[in-house]
């Protein structure tokens, strides 16, 4: 039986909060309230790390099924100095890289849970084709769900999501050696 009154549900995730009103028959607005709407005022502002001398000698294939992130995430690395290549999942990553295009990579960085390739056979299937090339997987879930308890191969690191601009900075700058980012915090991207 379906009841006449609003119902109100809500739901939180890092820190943010969504909530849906709906009632029989009417639209359901929804408001999203991220984690920054509940800082204070008087918090310092937060910014980007300062951009790397190193990293525009530097190439990163970001490969990520959730548009938002991955257009986020790319923005942050090209902010950071990195050359940055983008593909939606395995698959058009591989394509991509097939194609020449681009010709090096330094660096993929990747989720591990995507629709028609899972981040780990596009690390296998790379392998061969850049043997050299520098992996960090990223997910939602733990390294060790993931992975397995025996940890990533070698070579491989993980960052786990949801992830700020400081630590996808450092992982990055750690995994490339380019050196520590600026200890500065930042909003947290979607997961």
């Amino acid at each position: 039986m379906v009841k006449e009154r609003a119902r109100r549900i809500e739901a939180e995730q890092s820190g943010g909060h969504i909530a849906v009103e709906s009632q029989p028959g009417d639209t359901a607005p929804l408001k999203i309230y991220p984690p920054r709407a509940f800082e204070s005022f008087d918090a310092p502002p937060r910014k980007i790390p300062d951009p790397n001398p190193l990293a525009c000698e530097k190439t990163i294939l970001l490969v990520e099924d959730e548009a938002m992130l991955r257009e986020l995430a790319a923005t942050i690395l090209e902010d950071l100095g990195y050359k940055v290549f983008t593909a939606e999942n395995g698959r058009a990553a591989l394509d991509l890289l097939r194609g020449g295009d681009p010709p090096q990579v330094d660096l993929v960085l990747t989720d591990l849970i995507m629709p028609e390739m899972c981040g780990q056979e596009l690390v296998r299937q790379l392998r061969p084709l850049s043997p050299h090339t520098k992996i960090i997987y990223s997910s939602g879930y733990t390294e060790d769900s993931i992975i397995g308890s025996g940890g990533p191969e070698a070579g491989i690191h993980f960052l786990p999501k949801p992830y700020t601009v400081t630590s996808l900075s450092e992982k990055v700058r750690e995994v490339l050696g380019d050196g520590a980012a600026p200890a500065h915090d930042a909003l947290l991207l979607p997961e």
